[in-house]
């Protein structure tokens, strides 16, 4: 159901461009990777890949906060996982301290979800994208990861603000 590719993509290949052009010389380095589609409805749940007790679990809490989540921990929305960006981005600047965590914000309960990835997954291999169910398939999938609705929309605007602001405190302070 995802893609994991047999060579770099092009978004791949941008964002090590990216990365190498304006990042090369920073000594500090807050990185949040944005996801949706997990936990409950508008709460952005930060979630740190490293234990608690270790020094890079210790700057981030001291960055954002006590509310920081771990799938190594076991106390996270999400799954342990290998082969994400924030390996990436440590491995693209090992220069740099490099503070990285991912910010979830929760859509709809975890079956919505599912079903629309299922159904989503079905229409690329089976289905007719231009059909009427082809549509409403990716009607469904894009609301399944963005509510269009206002007070969600605010919900994750508030959030987001607040943890920028947290991160760029942390770069300014480290």
């Amino acid at each position: 159901m995802f893609y994991g590719g047999t060579k770099p993509t092009w978004s791949n290949r941008t964002f090590y461009a990216i990365v190498a052009k304006f990042l090369a010389k920073a000594k500090h380095v807050a990185f949040i990777d944005f996801h949706t589609g997990l936990g409950p409805y508008g709460h952005g749940e930060l979630i740190c890949h490293a234990m608690p007790g270790t020094h890079e679990w210790e700057e981030l809490v001291r960055w954002y906060g006590e509310g920081i989540t771990s799938p190594e921990a076991g106390n996270s929305s999400s799954a342990k996982l290998t082969g994400f960006i924030r390996r990436a981005v440590v491995a693209a600047l090992p220069h740099a301290n490099v503070r990285a965590l991912t910010i979830e914000y929760g859509t709809y309960p975890v079956p919505v979800v599912l079903g629309a990835l299922i159904a989503d997954n079905w229409l690329h291999l089976r289905g007719k994208l231009d059909s009427p169910e082809g549509k409403r398939i990716k009607a469904e999938i894009r609301r399944s990861f963005y509510p269009d609705e206002d007070d969600w929309k605010e919900m994750i605007y508030l959030r987001g603000r607040q943890v920028m602001r947290r991160a760029l405190n942390g770069v300014a302070a480290a």
